[in-house]
């Protein structure tokens, strides 16, 4: 184990912080009766709250054919205790085990007041086996809340095993468990060191800012990264912050609370290369910004956040989220907050 973390039963409610650890390439083998190998095990948590938040975990370089499970985060056997896995970027690369892979399992919810809260994380699994997930759930009991998390399911890897059920595609866990309906499949790792990707397997620090689909949602109490830099109010998922919002150019103005929902038209229409769009959200609520070509098909986020009530602005240059530039032509934006929906389109020509 990188961290292993027990406590026994007891009456006092105490509250446990397993943050900002850096945990790279473990490579032995736990070989009780239940032979693995874990970057964090938390287990027997009766009472009280563990925060497990801010971590790096890589590595986990294996001898061919071990035996034996693989999990970035391990929590077991909860009863009335909360577990928060808030903030963390885990990287299982492929490796030769015959037993599972997880990036988080979750093995027992052993009474209804337990939780599990996981969110605002990265989890990559690169595995090459048929039995390796990005998030594993099993059992019923008790209360487990997934999303705002980047789930990225690489080579044989499914992004999750749901009470009985192996679900390969992130589509088919958000039916299936109901959880991470605000979450990406996105790869951190592709290429290691390219623009808005982690810096190496052994370093997931992003090199630059990474696209608005690694857009989290601010947790209280949380207001640092791994390494002290400031969470803004629109952080990154994982435990890597990039000074700046994920969004990028989006600024608030500083006038009161507007009081409608509005998308203004965009300026200069037409455009070359950058184009400003400004709009108002009038209460608290999910917001997205989308541009669409003229086949109604998505080709940027600009915006994926819950959002304060105010008014933005923010540059679009132009650029896909695949890094393509647009070619000259008609393009729609769309902004939904809350039931608010309205699309308004520009020209770019070149």
């Amino acid at each position: 184990y990188g961290i292993y973390f027990l406590r026994t039963a007891g009456t006092t409610t105490q509250t446990s912080n397993i943050y900002n650890n850096k945990i790279d390439t473990l490579a032995t083998m736990n070989t009780g009766p239940a032979s693995g190998i874990s970057g964090i095990f938390v287990g027997s948590l009766a009472t009280g709250t563990t925060n497990i938040y801010n971590n790096f975990i890589t590595g986990f370089s294996m001898p061919a054919s071990s035996g034996g499970y693989l999990s970035g985060v391990f929590v077991d056997s909860v009863s009335s205790a909360t577990v928060n896995l808030y903030h963390n970027s885990i990287h299982v690369p492929a490796v030769a085990l015959t037993d599972s892979i997880y990036g988080v399992f979750v093995n027992s919810t052993s009474a209804p007041g337990a939780t599990v809260n996981i969110k605002n994380n990265i989890v990559a699994v690169n595995a090459g086996k048929d039995s390796s997930y990005c998030i594993s759930r099993v059992g019923t009991t008790g209360t487990f809340v997934s999303d705002w998390n980047v789930l990225y399911a690489g080579s044989k890897t499914k992004v999750g095993y749901w009470q009985t059920s192996e679900l390969a595609t992130l589509a088919n866990w958000q039916v299936s468990s109901g959880q991470d309906a605000r979450s990406k499949n996105v790869n951190p790792a592709a290429p290691f060191g390219g623009a808005g990707q982690w810096t190496s397997a052994a370093n997931l620090h992003f090199t630059s800012k990474p696209s608005n689909l690694f857009a989290a949602l601010p947790v209280g109490g949380i207001t640092k990264d791994i390494d002290g830099d400031t969470r803004g109010s629109f952080p990154y998922v994982g435990a890597d912050e990039i000074s700046g919002s994920p969004l990028t150019g989006v600024e608030r103005a500083s006038e009161g609370t507007p009081l409608s929902f509005a998308l203004h038209a965009n300026y200069p229409n037409p455009f070359n290369p950058t184009t400003n769009i400004r709009y108002t959200v009038a209460r608290s609520c999910f917001v997205t910004l989308v541009v669409c070509n003229v086949l109604g098909q998505k080709i940027a986020t600009l915006v994926n956040v819950y959002a304060e009530p105010g008014s933005y602005s923010l540059q679009w240059n132009g650029t896909f989220d695949s890094g393509v530039k647009a070619a000259s032509g008609v393009y729609y934006y769309t902004l939904q907050a809350g039931e608010f929906k309205e699309t308004r389109g520009m020209l770019l020509m070149k």
